[in-house]
C-alpha cells in the first residue's frame, strides 16, 4: 500500500510539474510573440512620411503643325520657328 501511496505521488508531481512546464512556455511564447510584433512595428512608427506631387501621363491629341521652311532670309525663318514653337506650346499647355 505504501508503494503504490509513492507511485500517485511521484506522478502527481510529475503532472503537476509537466502543467507548470507548458504553462511557463505558453506565457513565454505569448512573450516572443508579442515583442516581436513590436520589433516589427517600431520602425514604421518613427519614419516621416514625405508627400510629393506625382504626375500622371494623360493622352492628349496635338494636331501636327505645318514645319517652317528655312529660307534665305535668317530674319524670316526665326520669326516663323519662333511662331511654330509659340504654336506648339500653347497646344501642350492645353493637354495639362
Amino acid at each position: 500500500m505504501r508503494k503504490v501511496i509513492l507511485i500517485i505521488k511521484k506522478t502527481y508531481h510529475s503532472i503537476r510539474n509537466a502543467n507548470k512546464f507548458v504553462r511557463n512556455t505558453i506565457n513565454w511564447a505569448t512573450a516572443l510573440i508579442i515583442a516581436a510584433a513590436a520589433f516589427c512595428l517600431w520602425g514604421c512608427g518613427y519614419k516621416n512620411v514625405e508627400y510629393y506631387p506625382v504626375h500622371i501621363p494623360v493622352k492628349c491629341e496635338i494636331d501636327m503643325f505645318k514645319r517652317p521652311k528655312a529660307s534665305d532670309n535668317i530674319v524670316e525663318t526665326n520669326i516663323e520657328i519662333t511662331k511654330y514653337a509659340e504654336e506648339l506650346e500653347a497646344a501642350i499647355l492645353k493637354c495639362k
